[in-house]
């Protein structure tokens, strides 16, 4: 996850309480393999895997050199997914158990469009589907096991212009609500339906965007202090939530668990982390960057290890691990640098 814009804020501790300072944590052993090319396909950056392996990514023909998005379901090899041979560069597709993908494709036009891939196949275009009358601005951003999907429309339905988010379940739209009536930004969605992202707020005559978390026929909820920059990230079945305030140096990551935002444990307190994903039991995978080699970190209970050092011997040769997603079985997907190239991984817990 991954995506965000935001403004340079100072978080204090009066925002958040401080979780306990970062220690080294009794976390599992890990085995790291590559993604391998198949079909033509080259994995360069899984994005997102589900609960039962499925994942989905950005790669590249290895003939053509052209970007495009891939899939591999139940463990079998990877292939390309159809009308992703060119340039989308909007947010990163998503994958559920059932092997159905959402992401961005392009059409005949070379127009960039958000799309829907079952597992034999088929595409479907999700801005007919919600009814935009323009070519552009229905952009899916995440899938759960339900095949329930979250968008943000940017688009003319029936004649009237719409600007936020939108759920669609079982082929019907929905509306999310908003923050003080300003665009809504969905980012992820939890299995059981809670949605999280960003909202627009106004502050001194100025939009400014705050985390939220929502369900379905609930009010939406805002996270954190109005005023202060913030975006959820990811979300999982309990309806905690991870993200960032601020921006850029400034930045601090959080975790909701229902009350006030809490600051979460760093392996490294001189560089920025990233949340990018949180597990049923609270697991949470991120990445470290600036000042440094991108590194990954994964905080349990309280505490935070870098994922290099808890690599087995098969983690030889591997540098720079970028995490981009995580399961509920802990097993985690990213990017990072394999005998000096830049490669898919997934690395996988040896005990639970």
């Amino acid at each position: 996850m991954r995506r965000w814009k935001t403004r340079s804020l100072t978080l204090s501790a009066a925002c958040l309480g401080l979780l306990a300072a970062p220690a080294v944590m009794a976390a599992p052993t890990y085995r790291i393999e590559l993604i391998p090319k198949a079909h033509g396909v080259a994995p360069k950056t899984p994005n997102a895997i589900s609960d039962n392996g499925n994942i989905v990514g950005q790669g590249y023909d290895s003939e053509t050199g052209q970007t495009l998005k891939f899939v591999s379901r139940n463990g079998k090899k990877v292939e390309a997914l159809s009308n992703t041979n060119g340039p989308t560069f909007g947010g990163p597709p998503d994958v559920n158990n059932a092997g159905t993908v959402v992401g961005r494709y392009l059409n005949g036009d070379g127009q960039e469009r958000g799309g829907m891939w079952s597992i034999d196949g088929t595409l479907t275009d999700l801005g007919e589907v919600v009814g935009c009358a323009e070519p552009q601005g229905a952009y899916p951003s995440a899938i759960n096991k339900a095949g329930e999907v979250v968008l943000h429309v940017d688009c003319h339905i029936d004649g009237v212009k719409v600007n936020g988010g939108v759920l669609l379940r079982n082929g019907v739209s929905t509306m999310m609500p908003s923050l003080e009536g300003g665009s809504t930004y969905p980012y992820a969605m939890s299995n059981a339906g809670h949605v999280t992202g960003s909202s627009m707020v106004q502050v001194n005559g100025s939009a400014v965007q705050q985390a939220f978390i929502w369900q379905d026929g609930q009010p939406m909820r805002p996270l954190g202090t109005k005023g202060e920059e913030s975006s959820g990230y990811a979300v999982n079945d309990k309806g905690h939530v991870i993200g960032v305030v601020g921006r850029g140096i400034d930045a601090r990551p959080f975790l909701y668990k229902g009350a006030a935002l809490r600051e979460l444990p760093k392996c490294d307190d001189s560089r920025l982390f990233w949340p990018v994903a949180i597990s049923n039991d609270d697991s949470i995978v991120g990445y470290y960057q600036w000042s440094g080699p991108t590194q990954t970190g994964l905080i349990q209970n309280g505490q935070c290890a870098l994922l290099q050092t808890l690599l087995d011997d098969s983690g030889a040769g591997w540098t720079d691990l970028l995490a981009q997603d995580m399961n509920n079985d802990g097993v985690i997907v990213g990017s990072g640098r394999y005998q000096g190239h830049r490669r898919a991984f997934i690395a996988t817990p040896l005990s639970r």
